[in-house]
């Protein structure tokens, strides 16, 4: 009996030990990805980085672009950009497992829409991407930008932090909200000098 509580002990150290060693894993990511060198921003097609991001996750999905004349110039990290689209449009094919739409709005924000959920300075490039899923339940919504939070067994809840790091690195904004279906408010700085 002392032999089969001792080997029943070692599997429940096993697995705890387990634990620790992802939990670790999963820390040495967000540092390394917190502390990883800045790359330099430059001046980038934002149209062009949305469309490549969903030509390389977006398949069967019914994808719905609408983009604003005359955008403003903004300075951004291409490729972390593109991980921002590519987590959300990840995000959102899962929210639709019956299928529907993914809309994106890419346009200056003129009428100021971000004095909705903040008050900054400065001329910002507002894009909104939403899914036809079933939305994000209010209780959520605090925690969404959180590391770790998931609401997806096997899943590790680092997406959307992710998201949120890059955003806040470019010196912008993110919010979310659920209307019918999930939708996220993105605003990025524009580069003011540049607006004629």
């Amino acid at each position: 009996a002392k032999l089969a509580a001792n080997s029943e002990s070692k599997e429940k150290f096993g697995s705890i030990e387990k634990v620790f060693e992802k939990v670790k894993s999963l820390s040495d990511q967000i540092l390394s990805f917190a502390q990883a060198p800045k790359t330099e921003k430059q001046l980038i097609d934002l149209t062009a980085v949305i469309r490549k991001s969903a030509s390389l996750t977006l398949l069967n999905e019914n994808f719905d672009f609408h983009v604003g004349t005359s955008l403003w110039p903004i300075e951004a990290v291409q490729q972390q950009l593109n991980q921002v689209f590519v987590n959300l449009f990840i995000n959102a094919k899962e929210a639709m497992t019956e299928g529907g739409v993914i809309q994106v709005w890419l346009e200056n924000d003129l009428e100021r829409t971000i004095e909705r959920f903040a008050r900054p300075e400065g001329k910002y490039v507002r894009i909104v991407v939403k899914d036809t899923g079933s939305g994000i339940p209010d209780e959520y919504l605090p925690r969404l930008f959180n590391p770790f939070f998931t609401t997806k067994p096997g899943k590790k809840g680092l997406g959307l932090t992710t998201v949120y790091s890059i955003i806040k690195n470019h010196g912008g904004y993110i919010f979310a909200s659920s209307e019918g279906g999930a939708a996220f408010y993105i605003y990025l700085p524009v580069v003011e000098d540049l607006i004629g």
